[in-house]
């Protein structure tokens, strides 16, 4: 008899264990970040790196002998007007890239022949612009969904241009300026005064100088 009411109690009592429900396992969908609307003003620090260095003179391209250039950019010190959304505005971005790009072949003639070279920042052919695929994750204020930039930027310092999605949609702008250093280096090389000798392996944007403007005009 003690048997058979064991086997009764436990008959009962395992159904509602099935039933009971465990603290915890549900949990919570996220709602995803909101799209940022107006325009952020940052400033640009970071530089460029070429591969081979540039040289007064082209290197002779061809198809094993490209010339590449790594960008990195960080963005430091923004700042937007109150009629941005959401609020507060980002302060900063952490910057990631597509990938490596290829700055353009320069023209060089050879014995009655026009020939691609790589590298030479001497030559008045020579062009520095790149384009570059760019997402910026914003930090600093209220949390908003990333922004896809696709620029066009002039490596050796000058302008940025572009077009801005997801967060802060709109037209990109700004200047990017070589600092003292990275400047002194350029002209020595690249401009006639040390025509021929030496080369550059990298160049480096002054964040003091160098902005960036993403977004629409806010109203």
């Amino acid at each position: 008899m003690n048997g058979r009411k064991l086997v009764l109690i436990v008959a009962l009592v395992l159904p509602s264990v099935a039933l009971m429900a465990i603290p915890g396992s549900a949990s919570a969908s996220r709602a995803p970040a909101p799209t940022g609307t107006g325009t952020l003003t940052c400033s640009v620090e970071g530089g460029v790196s070429f591969h081979p260095a540039l040289t007064y003179y082209p290197y002779p391209g061809g198809d094993r002998l490209r010339q590449v250039a790594e960008v990195g950019l960080q963005l430091t010190g923004c700042s937007g007007p109150d009629s941005n959304t959401p609020q507060p505005n980002p302060t900063a971005a952490t910057v990631s890239f597509d990938g490596q790009t290829h700055l353009k072949y320069t023209k060089v003639e050879f014995m009655g022949h026009i020939m691609n070279g790589v590298g030479g920042c001497g030559y008045s052919n020579f062009d520095p612009d790149v384009h570059i695929g760019v997402d910026e994750r914003w930090m600093g204020g209220s949390p908003v969904s990333k922004t896809h930039t696709g620029l066009e930027v002039e490596t050796t310092g000058g302008f940025v241009s572009g077009h801005s999605f997801g967060s802060y949609p709109g037209a990109v702008s700004g200047t990017l300026n070589l600092t003292a250093d990275s400047a002194d280096q350029y002209n020595s090389v690249c401009n006639g005064s040390g025509e021929g000798n030496g080369s550059i392996g990298g160049l480096e944007f002054d964040p003091s100088t160098s902005t960036i403007t993403i977004g629409e005009s806010a109203p």
